[in-house]
């Protein structure tokens, strides 16, 4: 098993689904999608062997529209069970044997999804910023969203205020879903002022917010996101095209670069 079995080609129409045996957990995704990333953090937080599948989501290849007619990511297909949409998908996983990650609770289930929720809504607010079906976005428009996104960071905030024991994450002294479910966000959001630099002290959000400038670096020592997370260098060269035209996206392009990356080849071997 593989270190980093995500460091994968995204397969198109025309190849071949992988065979993988039933026990084995299998994970469709795409390597910088946001919601994905919620799977896969807690499959690696939670210490699961798992195999991954990149699909590359301009070509999709006929048997991944099969097994998900949406056509979205991520897909999870363990013992003949599949199951789509990013929280469905990270709380079946949450339920299987592993290192112990502590679940949604009945207690915390309802807020703990306002809070996911809202993440998600600044995910699209996130992605018309950067430019998906917003081709004459003005700097005005996007100042007026990045204070919307940062509205959502006070309410963020203002919930791990409340958890006066222990704010550094929101399950306490040691990440849940929770913080694992948002932390795509807040790894995207360093990318803006790398894509707008005339504009960057608009974009530069995080640090208008001590506490959850804290909880990001605090989420940055998890092992889940050592190890998935990519540069905001990397994001924006991807979302730059991708959010232009699909069709011109290079999915594959850190891997690329991977192949002459001694420690990723000692991996692979």
């Amino acid at each position: 098993m593989f270190t980093t079995p995500w460091n994968t080609v995204h397969l198109k129409q025309g190849d071949v689904k992988p065979e993988f045996n039933q026990e084995i957990i299998v994970v469709y995704a795409m390597r910088f999608c946001p919601y994905a990333e919620r799977a896969m953090l807690t499959l690696i937080e939670k210490d699961l062997n798992f195999s991954v599948v990149n699909i590359n989501l301009t070509s999709k290849p006929a048997w991944f529209l099969e097994l998900n007619p949406a056509g979205s990511v991520p897909v999870v297909e363990y013992k003949g069970e599949v199951v789509t949409g990013s929280l469905e998908a990270s709380l079946f996983l949450d339920q299987i044997d592993g290192e112990n990650q502590k679940p949604l609770d009945s207690v915390q289930d309802e807020k703990a999804q306002k809070i996911i929720g809202k993440s998600s809504e600044a995910l699209d607010i996130l992605y018309k910023i950067i430019g998906f079906g917003e081709e004459n976005q003005t700097p005005k428009e996007r100042k007026q969203r990045i204070q919307d996104i940062s509205d959502i960071l006070a309410f963020f905030e203002y919930e791990l205020l409340l958890k006066e024991k222990d704010p550094t994450f929101f399950g306490g002294e040691s990440p849940n879903l929770t913080d694992l479910m948002i932390w795509p966000l807040f790894e995207r959001l360093p990318m803006l002022p790398i894509l707008y630099p005339e504009e960057k002290e608009d974009l530069r959000i995080i640090s208008r917010h001590r506490t959850m400038s804290h909880w990001v670096e605090n989420m940055k020592n998890i092992s889940a996101v050592k190890r998935y997370s990519l540069k905001p260098e990397t994001l924006a060269k991807f979302y730059k095209v991708f959010a232009k035209d699909r069709k011109l996206a290079d999915y594959d392009f850190i891997f690329r670069e991977l192949s002459t990356n001694q420690k990723y080849l000692e991996d692979i071997k």
